[in-house]
């Protein structure tokens, strides 16, 4: 009995190592499969033999272009911003944005966060760095906090359109 306790301690802790080592290491997470795999199928279920290609394991996250700017109509000018959720008008004015920083050749990284990304395209455009800073924070409020969205947020994004709006010509 006393021997079972002891194995089952150091493969308890040659696993843990393996956990450890596995995203550092080539070897480590070959094993880890392996037992994984291993401890699968002595329950019955069947893992793929088939090993994915490096290429399938490791593909570098490559920035998704949305729409262009032109493709989105200014809620508060429409008329539709009346009848929409804050939230959703903060989702929407900020794909906006990211649209609008695109046709500029500025378009969000997939690894930005919002805030960087603001900080950014402000570098860049100083004249609407404000503007997309306060977009940024009431964005980053409504994604990740569980803080109401300020009573002012829609006077905000109806600030945020007139600037994209404005400056709505590629090359401004």
């Amino acid at each position: 009995m006393f021997a079972l306790i002891i194995l089952a301690v150091i493969f308890g802790l040659f696993f843990g190592v393996l956990k450890y080592l596995a995203p550092f290491t080539e070897w480590a997470r070959r094993w880890l499969e392996a037992i994984r795999a291993w401890w699968a199928n002595l329950f019955g279920q069947k893992t793929s033999t088939v090993r994915k290609s490096r290429a399938d394991e490791a593909r570098p996250l490559a920035p998704v272009r949305p729409p262009p700017f032109s493709a989105y109509s200014n809620p508060f000018a429409d008329g539709t911003a009346d009848g929409r959720d804050p939230s959703e008008l903060i989702a929407y004015s900020f794909e906006a944005f990211d649209a609008w920083a695109w046709d500029r050749d500025a378009g969000r990284e997939p690894t930005e966060t919002a805030l960087e990304f603001a900080r950014r395209v402000g570098e860049a455009f100083p004249d609407r760095a404000e503007s997309v800073a306060r977009l940024a924070n009431l964005y980053t409020r409504m994604a990740y906090s569980t803080l109401p969205i300020p009573g002012n947020a829609l006077v905000v994004l109806e600030e945020v359109w007139e600037e994209l709006v404005h400056g709505a010509g590629v090359g401004v």
